[in-house]
């Protein structure tokens, strides 16, 4: 932890990192399957909202259409998060 808080020039807030994926609109928790490592699924409006990180970067997909003000919201949301977390700005992008 102190290495982590070194590299970071903060104490990372842990408790933030177990609500990367919970987005502060209405949404239920899918259950994650054994074999999706690194893979988070919620449902949002009976969509679901899969978020797929990597290394370097977290890949938000909404498995059908939403309203593009929740999708704004979603990414927003993950956006802060990942600032925090980071003790950096990031950023999304539509791809």
């Amino acid at each position: 932890m102190e290495q982590l808080r070194r590299e970071l020039g903060i104490h990372p807030d842990l408790d933030l990192a177990t609500k990367l994926f919970c987005p502060p609109i209405p949404h239920e928790e899918v259950p994650k399957a054994d074999e999706d490592y690194k893979v988070f699924r919620i449902k949002v409006d009976g969509i679901v909202i899969r978020y797929v990180a990597d290394m370097y970067s977290i890949q938000m997909t909404a498995e059908g259409d939403l309203l593009e003000a929740c999708v704004q919201a979603l990414a927003s949301d993950l956006v802060v998060k990942m600032s925090a977390l980071e003790n950096t700005p990031c950023e999304s992008k539509q791809l």
